[in-house]
């Protein structure tokens, strides 16, 4: 059965970055800089911002009651990112992308192979928890953008050009926001290519003929959703080809 669409994960699937972290400190310090210039009193918000933030890096807790996205999100948004005009983060995000360091960090191996099928007419889409903006422009940065046609991620509320903070609407409810996209973007489940890189992608797993884990997986990950998924676990950019090669 021939697939028609493609959809990828972006954090550790088509960036080697785990998370939201890199992209939000580098708009946390362009924040900070416009803070000091403009309003030198924000200085102990900052301060308070960025210990909360080392603490909770440090920390690392696995409990079940908490939740590190979340609780790292709500430190964003409270203490940095609110009341920021969004030309301010709009211009982080630009220099951000632009980056060598950051370009070096996409996995080329799987984009080479999603500008193809997208010139094949596939449906190519990033489906992911991460910031929508902050995709688009490391994609346009890299030369990848025209590439996909739509890219479904968590937005920056704002209101009056301000911003309000970075929605988290996707994270743990990606396999039915998925089924909700396929019936508006037209493409069928099981005909669909997902690839994911965490747990958080194992209901998209679920749900397509087609589950691949990403290169940048973990290996106990792999190896779980190869037994479990029956997901594809790709060893080189050659054994990705062929095996899109073999499901037309």
């Amino acid at each position: 059965m021939a697939f028609q669409a493609i959809i990828a994960d972006w954090n550790g699937t088509l960036i080697l970055d785990r998370n939201e972290t890199p992209i939000l400190r580098n708009i946390a310090i362009d924040i900070a800089k416009f803070r000091f210039f403009r309003r030198p009193q924000d200085a102990v918000r900052l301060f308070r911002a960025q210990r909360e933030l080392t603490k909770l890096n440090e920390e690392q807790r696995q409990d079940e009651n908490f939740d590190f996205v979340r609780e790292m999100h709500r430190i964003y948004n409270e203490e940095i990112i609110k009341g920021i005009p969004m030309s301010v983060i709009r211009r982080s995000v630009e220099r951000y992308a632009a980056k060598p360091e950051v370009q070096e960090k996409v996995d080329l191996r799987i984009l080479r192979l999603l500008r193809k099928y997208h010139d094949e007419n596939k449906t190519i889409g990033v489906f992911s928890a991460g910031y929508a903006d902050g995709i688009d422009q490391i994609l346009r940065a890299c030369g990848f953008r025209s590439s996909f046609d739509f890219i479904f991620a968590d937005l920056l509320e704002e209101k009056d050009g301000v911003a309000s903070g970075l929605l988290l609407r996707i994270y743990k409810h990606k396999a039915p926001l998925l089924e909700e996209l396929s019936k508006e973007r037209g493409f069928d489940l099981k005909k669909t290519v997902y690839i994911g890189d965490t747990a958080d992608d194992e209901g998209c797993f679920q749900l397509v003929k087609y589950p691949v884990v990403s290169f940048f997986a973990a290996d106990e990950f792999k190896k779980c959703c190869a037994d479990k998924y029956g997901a594809f676990v790709p060893e080189s950019e050659e054994d990705l080809i062929e095996f899109f090669e073999g499901i037309g």
